[in-house]
């Protein structure tokens, strides 16, 4: 059984911190030293020491309702964005990565990739069928 999501006023602050977290929490136990940064557009760095992987992450999260179980999720809305946030990964030396977590009332799925392996169709949001769990 599902619990109703009634959103309040601080929903969308806790659904974004909590986001960040299970994205480190993902990572730490994957051989990650993460850490959550205040950075414009640029939310959590993670270091691998074993493999030398640095990697400067994004992270967008959503609440799929019944009103909008497809509506889609920008992640950069304006090729200016997109270009700012791999400038300041090349500022920390950090490869580029976009963490999404989608939400509906019984579950929840994170999804983790780097900025090169989006299409030009699909970098300025994930597509529908990935907030259908397809």
């Amino acid at each position: 059984m599902a619990l109703e999501i009634v959103r309040t006023s601080r929903y969308a602050s806790h659904m974004g911190r909590f986001s960040e977290h299970l994205v480190c929490y993902w990572l730490s136990r994957s051989g990650f030293e993460v850490a959550i940064v205040d950075q414009i557009g640029f939310d959590v760095t993670a270091y691998n020491r074993a493999s030398g992987e640095r990697l400067g992450i994004t992270v967008k999260s959503r609440t799929r309702l019944e009103k909008n179980p497809t509506e889609n999720v920008y992640v950069f809305r304006t090729k200016k964005e997109r270009q700012e946030f791999r400038s300041i990964c090349a500022d920390f030396l950090c490869e580029p990565w976009i963490a999404v977590y989608f939400e509906v009332a019984a579950s929840g799925d994170l999804y983790l990739t780097p900025t090169w392996q989006t299409t030009k169709q699909n970098t300025s949001r994930v597509d529908r069928r990935l907030a259908r769990g397809r």
